[in-house]
């Protein structure tokens, strides 16, 4: 692993961290619904990672029939796949 490389992922791991710091204190929400998760990360990437069964979606409490989506599990995910695409391209 090249330098370039080690420094992306401690970025990477970086950013995870300080968005893990920003829901624990409460700035952000720890959950959000698929429909703002496939804004985000667009939905054939959410469907994807549900279908692989990366991210466990929960049913919401409210006994609504939308689902839950941990955050940071969508941003870790996000970051790791970004991250193992540009490995892939630069090695």
């Amino acid at each position: 692993m090249s330098l370039t490389q080690l420094r992306a992922l401690m970025v990477d791991a970086a950013e995870v961290g300080a968005k893990k710091a920003i829901t624990d204190l409460g700035i952000s929400k720890p959950f959000i619904s698929k429909a703002e998760a496939c804004k985000l990360f667009g939905r054939a990437t959410v469907e994807n990672w549900m279908n692989k069964k990366l991210i466990q979606p929960q049913r919401d409490q409210s006994g609504k029939f939308t689902y839950r989506i941990s955050r940071l599990e969508l941003d870790a995910l996000a970051v790791s796949s970004n991250r193992h695409s540009h490995l892939m391209v630069n090695e």
